[in-house]
């Protein structure tokens, strides 16, 4: 019965990790992507967040788009929002973008997976960006409309007052 007991639990660690897996590349918070093996990193960080570089994963990749969309939940836990995830089973791009704090700049994260049974290919690349502003707001149809005729209607007097003159 213990013998039994103990292979349960060293299975249990086994499966899940002794104290948790770490889910993202070491001293950055930029997220593993999952079923791959890192082959090579190139990061500019302070102080554990990622400034610029790039990060390549390989590993057999069957779906793209899916290994794109089990990657997004990473970015998400380590507070980036999903810009884009677009793509197909054989090549698919998710864009992830986090604000810079005390700054007018964001870092934006592109991630670009290539499908392979063999050797797919997972590759990260981190920037920064000016923070878009945000969209004017669409005028009122409403009050665009008026402005038209207030001004259609003030030339359509002046004109007639003009005629009234020369007459």
């Amino acid at each position: 019965m213990r013998f039994t007991t103990t292979a349960l639990l060293a299975l249990v660690f086994a499966m899940n990790g002794c104290g948790g897996a770490e889910h993202r590349i070491l001293g950055t918070d930029i997220p593993l992507v999952p079923g791959t093996a890192l082959k090579n990193k190139d990061f500019t960080t302070s102080r554990g967040k990622v400034q610029s570089g790039q990060a390549t994963f390989t590993g057999s990749i069957f779906d793209a788009l899916e290994r794109a969309r089990w990657t997004a939940r990473g970015f998400e836990i380590d507070g980036w929002s999903q810009e884009s995830l677009t793509g197909t089973p054989e090549r698919a791009v998710a864009i992830f973008t986090q604000a810079v704090p005390r700054t007018d700049k964001e870092r934006v994260a592109t991630m670009t997976v290539v499908a392979s049974q063999i050797r797919g290919t997972a590759t990260i690349t981190v920037t920064e960006r000016p923070v878009k502003p945000p969209a004017a707001a669409p005028k009122d149809a409403a009050q665009s409309d008026s402005t038209v005729d207030e001004t259609t209607k003030d030339t359509t007097k002046d004109t007639t007052k003009d005629a009234t003159k020369d007459a």
